[in-house]
């Protein structure tokens, strides 16, 4: 519960400051911790290397997956890396497409605080979903996995 508050608090500050928000790492993990932060109206975009994602929304969001070479084409203020065991390879994969006005959630704390805070909850829920089949039945039935 801390955790979200202390995120809500960052992104709202954003968007009172007229900033725009978008995510990076689509999975089913991220689904799940958009919903329990409830941070799902606040996200703009998301953007994914998976090309299977392109164009698809995340389920029961009005977030559109997209593919990372169109970040320029958008005005980001700052990136939340919501696939926090791969941040280093997101940022090093996509440094050409960043620009250095892009701030991504490494910026805001440079202790790490926030991404390890989603890290051990994104990593619980995750468990919590493999464990109860949220999983297996969101790739039968959604549209992050093909058939």
């Amino acid at each position: 519960f801390e955790n979200k508050v202390k995120i809500n608090k960052i992104i709202d500050k954003c968007l009172s400051n007229g900033l725009k928000i978008f995510g990076f790492g689509a999975s089913v993990g991220t689904t799940t911790l958009v919903y329990d932060f409830e941070i799902e109206k606040k996200i703009n975009y998301i953007f994914d290397n998976e090309k299977k994602r392109f164009n698809l929304y995340m389920p029961g969001t009005d977030i559109k997956v997209l593919n990372p070479n169109n970040l320029k084409k958008h005005n980001i203020d700052y990136i939340i890396i919501f696939a926090w065991r791969y941040a280093k390879q997101i940022l090093l994969r996509n440094k050409k497409l960043f620009s250095k006005n892009n701030k991504s959630s490494g910026d805001w704390n440079k202790y790490y605080v926030m991404e390890i805070a989603l890290f051990f909850t994104g990593f619980c829920l995750h468990l919590g979903c493999e464990f109860t089949g949220i999983n297996k039945w969101y790739c039968k039935h959604g549209n992050a996995c093909s058939k």
